[in-house]
């Protein structure tokens, strides 16, 4: 239930995000300043087998003229096999950025924040508990969008991610979408 309240808000943030990127976008920060806020959903893909293959969403704004930063917000459920978790993370990185008229690329590293739980496998006669999976971790991300020539402030793509940590360590890929200023 928790999950559904948390992707509920997920979209009213994107929704509020959105607008106010285009108040940003119209008048940037710093001259020539690239911009631009991907909403993005895949598989993840935790590094040791105990856990179950999981599905991911996230919401990332990136900004920048020479440097780049991300700051975000990640999701991860797992779905099958295994044991189940639940891991949702914020995150602040640096990184660089290439743009041309359809393309952009952007590669980000950078320190998380990741909070949530995971289901203790139960022995016979035992209940399931769920054991908190609080947690510093190092997010590393990679970004591809086709931007569609007519308006580039609008573009799709995809994200190569990977988040390790001392409690759940995963990895994937996901599908995103793209509405930047354009530069």
């Amino acid at each position: 239930m928790k999950i559904k309240v948390l992707r509920f808000l997920l979209l009213i943030s994107t929704v509020i995000l959105l607008s106010i990127s285009e108040t940003i976008s119209a008048k940037p920060f710093f001259k020539n300043k690239i911009e631009w806020i991907n909403l993005s959903t895949g598989a993840s893909y935790p590094v040791f087998s105990r856990w179950g293959n999981g599905n991911n969403i996230a919401l990332n704004y990136q900004f920048g003229r020479r440097i780049f930063y991300q700051a975000g917000l990640d999701m991860t459920q797992g779905l099958t096999g295994g044991t189940n978790y639940i891991v949702n993370t914020f995150h602040f990185s640096a990184g660089i950025c290439d743009t041309s008229r359809h393309f952009l690329a952007a590669a980000f590293v950078g320190p998380s924040l990741n909070f949530g739980k995971a289901k203790i496998p139960d022995t016979p006669g035992l209940i399931t508990i769920w054991g908190q999976t609080n947690s510093v971790g190092l997010v590393l991300n990679g970004q591809l969008f086709f931007r569609i020539p007519s308006a580039r402030e609008f573009g799709f793509g995809t994200e190569i991610y990977a988040n390790f940590n001392s409690a759940i360590n995963y990895y994937g890929i996901r599908f995103s979408l793209l509405f930047g200023n354009g530069q």
